[in-house]
């Protein structure tokens, strides 16, 4: 999600690090907002890659799922009710299926972050904002990305096609606004 991000170089160097520092962890702080659950999957599979990767007598790499509560307008709320919710079952599936066994190979996902990935689908799940509040959220997420895709370049809807019918309808709810 980070503009300017060089995924290539980005990977070069954490295996590199991973490499070049035996006793190195590694640690990703996942903060889970509206953008995010469209490629959390990537990064866990690329986590399990790194982990079978080397030749480690210990687990090194690890990661957390804090969702992000302010700004509200970039937060899971303001998504249509469930959208998440697919893409993490999806990764909580992944994760099971590759769960860490401290008797086996030291690779794979504890317990901990299962159950926060679980946790997480919880949270998506009840999760509601009162209407006015998600529309008002809605509104401020189109005018944020707007000003910031004129501001860099970029395009939101091409980077996250699975948020196009969502972003049209923040489209319709500012453009709304705007006349009353």
């Amino acid at each position: 999600i980070r503009f300017g991000l060089d995924i290539p170089t980005f990977e070069t160097n954490v295996k590199l690090l991973l490499k070049e520092v035996p006793e190195l962890l590694i640690s990703f702080i996942v903060t889970v907002n509206a953008l995010s659950p469209f490629s959390l999957k990537k990064l866990l599979e690329k986590i399990l890659e790194w982990q079978k990767e080397g030749d480690f007598s210990f687990r090194r790499i690890f990661f957390d799922l804090p969702y992000l509560r302010h700004p509200a307008w970039q937060s899971l709320n303001i998504l249509p009710q469930g959208m998440a919710v697919s893409y993490f079952e999806d990764c909580l599936q992944f994760m099971e299926k590759n769960k860490y066994d401290p008797k086996g190979a030291s690779h794979g996902f504890s317990d901990f972050q299962i159950n926060k990935m679980k946790r997480l689908i919880d949270v998506t799940k009840q999760s509601k904002s009162p209407p006015e509040d998600q529309k008002k959220n809605r509104i401020n997420f189109y005018r944020f990305f707007k000003e910031h895709d004129s501001r860099r370049g970029t395009d939101l809807v091409q980077t996250f096609p699975e948020l196009k019918s969502f972003w049209q309808e923040c489209e319709q709810l500012n453009k709304t606004n705007e006349k009353s």
